[in-house]
């Protein structure tokens, strides 16, 4: 089982993480599905922005450097809304509403993926 930690907070933020690594995968995203639970993340790669357009739910968002630290966040992401750009960005995880505050995760926090 792969997991994504956050080493700042030694806190465990998703244990089924589903890659999004190609092209398609990363446009598609959340869309079209009925809800997502606790535990659950979608990872995306290269991916430096992200929207939530045709989505039925909201999402915590976070926007990972290359050196896997927390660049960005955005909590309760409803749908049809669109970040901006960070430039220092490589990696996106999108989660079930209530991740962040549950783990504490912020800005300057370092992650690992884990195990698999």
């Amino acid at each position: 089982m792969v997991q994504l930690v956050n080493r700042s907070k030694d806190s465990v933020l998703a244990n089924n993480i589903e890659p999004a690594l190609t092209f398609i995968s990363r446009l598609k995203g959340l869309m079209g599905r009925p809800q997502i639970t606790s535990g659950y993340s979608l990872w995306l790669r290269p991916c430096s922005s992200v929207h939530t357009f045709f989505m039925r739910f909201p999402v915590d968002v976070i926007f990972v450097s290359k050196d896997w630290r927390v660049v960005g966040t955005k909590e309760n992401m409803r749908p049809w809304r669109a970040t901006g750009f960070y430039s220092d960005v490589v990696h996106v995880f999108e989660f079930a509403v209530g991740t962040l505050n549950n783990t504490g995760t912020e800005v300057g926090d370092r992650l690992l993926l884990k195990g698999g």
